[in-house]
């Protein structure tokens, strides 16, 4: 594994500030980001749903990608003679809208609702809690049809608590049964959108996104302008080489929003 200059600085004050996060002392001052995790953007840039959408059962974007790898991954595992269920996992996604609007979506809800498909969102510490959605403070970035919907579709995904080094002791469980399935090696469909920006050790928290992946596996990354300023995120996703994780080459000639990586046995990916 490669590491730029500077890593072990950087992983010292990664774990201060995960430390402080998790500190009940100094929650009102590091406020969390309670974002909405609702995807627009596409994988290009100029496919932004800009206005609003017409309904929220409305998928756009990223979100369509996010339907194709799914479904292309249970695909390939039914004709198989994998029973296997389908893990899509929102790294960082707080409420995880999107992956809301997935789950309940036609193509999806009663794979979702058998334990077919499982969808999952990870976070640091926080968990939404539908109890405080129409009182806590917390909650104000999200509009009120919003707190809407989340409260009526929270139920449909598993929150997981976990930074990336984290997550490779994590699990997920079946729904309607006691079987629980670790993430590590399982996750068939990644999504990030943001979160790891924020990193001062991408040398070895990509790749140990990577490690959750399955043979199948898909993991898209957003914030391609952010990863142009900082060397250090070349290094994290050139290593992701030793995972079999191969990246894929989108039009140069077109403003990107997304990195993609792909394990062989991903389904094709169609781009518009």
């Amino acid at each position: 594994m490669k590491f730029n200059p500077g890593f072990r600085g950087r992983q010292r004050r990664h774990r201060e500030a995960i430390d402080g996060m998790r500190n009940p002392n100094v929650k009102e001052t590091l406020r969390w980001d309670t974002t909405a995790g609702d995807y627009r953007t596409d994988i290009y840039s100029g496919n932004y749903l800009e206005s609003p959408r017409e309904d929220n059962e409305q998928l756009s974007g990223v979100e369509r990608v996010l339907l194709q790898q799914i479904q292309g991954v249970y695909k390939k595992k039914r004709d198989a003679g994998d029973t296997s269920p389908v893990i899509a996992l929102d790294f960082g996604g707080m409420f995880s809208m999107s992956f809301m609007r997935l789950a309940r979506s036609a193509e999806l809800e009663s794979l979702c609702q058998s334990g077919d498909i499982i969808l999952a969102v990870s976070n640091v510490e926080y968990v939404p809690d539908v109890s405080k959605l129409r009182d806590d403070k917390e909650y104000v970035r999200l509009h009120r049809p919003d707190v809407d919907f989340v409260e009526e579709n929270m139920s449909r995904l598993q929150f997981v608590k976990g930074e990336a080094q984290e997550l490779g002791r994590a699990t997920v469980q079946i729904p309607g049964t006691e079987t629980t399935i670790a993430l590590r090696g399982n996750v068939d469909v990644l999504h990030e959108s943001s979160a790891i920006t924020t990193m001062n050790k991408p040398e070895t928290d990509i790749p140990r996104m990577g490690a959750l992946m399955s043979d199948y596996g898909t993991m898209l990354t957003a914030g391609v302008k952010a990863f142009a300023e900082d060397s250090n995120w070349d290094v994290g996703f050139q290593n992701l080489a030793e995972l079999d994780l191969s990246r894929v080459e989108l039009d140069p000639s077109r403003s990107q929003n997304y990195r993609i990586h792909t394990k062989p046995g991903a389904p094709a990916l169609q781009l518009g």
